[in-house]
């Protein structure tokens, strides 16, 4: 390596310390000097700035900045291929993932860079890192938990220098995602800690807080609140002190949940409002229609039957807006229940008949089940036993169907885990 070689890559990892550590960047020094190693060929390293400033623009949340640089390096790639070729195909993938809420087309371009990769016979194990990161975590919300497992493995192999391994902690993130979603919570909390022994090594205070409020949200699930209210309450702290609006309104929101089930009704609806807050101008999305929903939920608890009416109001509201019919039909059943309670039988029936119909549409056993037996309490409640016995069947036919396909997939699960499946 010359002495103009080993400068520019002294000169980077200096930079990309100050990254790593998550310290104030000079971002015009980073955009004079990814425009200096282009001029000079040295691809590798302005392609790695060029991540830098696109990540940069995505954790802030300005969407136009990030754009800007994803569509340089597409330009640049298209033209030297390669290095930045690679890089602009992994950030196509995340717009199309997540700005575009495209899964399809965000898998196609992870799958390209993957097959740019391996036709340049590169040889570089952070960007290999990359690339199986990506696909096994959007292999994951497809429930491809073949290809997701196959690429993490993949991913934990990779031989990276000491400082770089924190990178390693989203791998174990998505696998604590994966046993979240089959049901095996203790083993999610395995790599959620895992994760975040890795992080707080590295000092990696921004990303550490997303995986402290996964990790809260799991002890909720498993009701063990002491446990959660320590987590949570590190997360809030840490994403405040880093600026963190949009972790914070989940963090206060899994805070509440854990308040509302432990009785402390005025804490739950005090950290819910503040999970609002930390929401501006999110009205319409799935997250601030939950909030609104556990708000309606602790004013039930107290009573409060106007309030909780009014949120049950806002949270339909927002559900519909987002167009995600399985919370809609929560809130229905949910609303239906108060109405309920309150003996006002037309509105109760109006709220369980809309669940009802909008199940037909819904591929979703959970809210099907809850519907089901939303609609059996209210005819046993009406005394109406014929029709309340109508949908009990209904109950447990569908019940006998969700336990046999969870069995099923339980099984090729621990399967794909063991690396049983195609041997």
């Amino acid at each position: 390596m010359s002495k103009k070689d080993m400068k520019y890559l002294q000169q980077f990892n200096a930079i990309n310390l100050k990254y790593l550590k998550q310290q104030q960047l000079d971002i015009e020094q980073i955009i004079k000097l990814k425009d200096e190693m282009l001029q000079h060929g040295f691809l590798d390293i302005y392609s790695y700035y060029m991540d830098i400033l696109c990540d940069f623009y995505l954790l802030t949340g300005d969407v136009d900045e990030f754009c800007v640089y994803m569509n340089e390096l597409l330009e640049t790639g298209k033209k030297t291929g390669g290095f930045p070729l690679i890089y602009a195909l992994l950030h196509q993938g995340f717009d199309a993932w997540w700005h575009q809420n495209d899964i399809g087309k965000g898998i196609e371009f992870f799958e390209d860079a993957q097959k740019t990769y391996i036709s340049t016979g590169l040889n570089d194990p952070m960007t290999f890192l990359s690339i199986m990161q990506c696909l096994g975590a959007i292999s994951c919300m497809i429930g491809d938990y073949k290809t997701a497992y196959h690429c993490f493995t993949k991913a934990l192999s990779c031989k990276l220098p000491a400082i770089y391994n924190f990178k390693k902690s989203a791998t174990y993130k998505w696998l604590g995602k994966i046993e979240c979603d089959h049901h095996n919570l203790k083993q999610a909390i395995y790599y959620l800690k895992k994760s975040i022994e890795i992080l707080k090594k590295h000092n990696q205070n921004t990303t550490i807080c997303d995986a402290m409020n996964s990790l809260g949200d799991i002890y909720n699930q498993l009701k063990n609140y002491d446990e959660a209210f320590i987590v949570l309450s590190e997360a809030k702290e840490l994403a405040s002190k880093c600026n963190l609006p949009a972790v914070l309104a989940d963090v206060y929101n899994n805070l509440g949940i854990g308040y509302n089930e432990t009785g402390e009704y005025q804490r739950a609806e005090e950290h819910f409002r503040k999970s609002l807050e930390h929401r501006e101008n999110q009205e319409h999305t799935l997250k601030y229609a939950m909030v609104l929903q556990n708000l309606a939920l602790t004013f039930e608890n107290m009573k409060k039957y106007n309030q909780a009416e009014k949120f049950y109001i806002q949270a339909l509201d927002s559900s519909e807006n987002c167009e995600y019919p399985p919370f809609t039909v929560r809130v229905l059943c949910n609303f239906g229940r108060l109405c309920l309670v309150q003996k006002r039988y037309t509105d109760a029936l109006k709220y369980f008949q809309k669940a009802e119909k909008l199940i037909e549409t819904v591929d979703d056993s959970d809210m099907i089940l809850m519907t089901y037996e939303h609609l059996i309490i209210y005819y046993l409640d009406k005394e109406d036993y014929k029709t309340a016995t109508k949908y009990l069947c209904l109950h447990k036919d569908k019940a006998f169907k969700v336990y046999e396909q969870r069995l099923k997939e339980s099984v090729e699960f621990q399967q794909i885990k063991y690396g049983e499946v195609g041997r």
